[in-house]
């Protein structure tokens, strides 16, 4: 048995989807990693969404100057 990395869910090393990266094997259970080819850095995907979050708020603040 192992462990998604993705979802923290334990998954059958028979069926589940293997992927390699840096000569370590990774079971999936489900096709979005092989589906990217990528595994984001906790702190790279976290720096993301903070980054996709203050873009959101920028235009939210600019769109109410607008009159419409």
């Amino acid at each position: 048995m192992a462990i998604d990395p993705i979802c923290g869910m334990t998954v059958d090393e028979a069926s589940a989807l293997p992927a390699e990266h840096d000569g370590e094997t990774f079971y999936f259970c489900s096709e979005l990693y092989p589906f990217f080819g990528l595994l984001l850095s906790p702190i790279i995907a976290g720096a993301a969404m903070s980054l996709s979050f203050v873009s959101v708020i920028s235009n939210a603040l600019r769109l109410r100057k607008v009159k419409l």
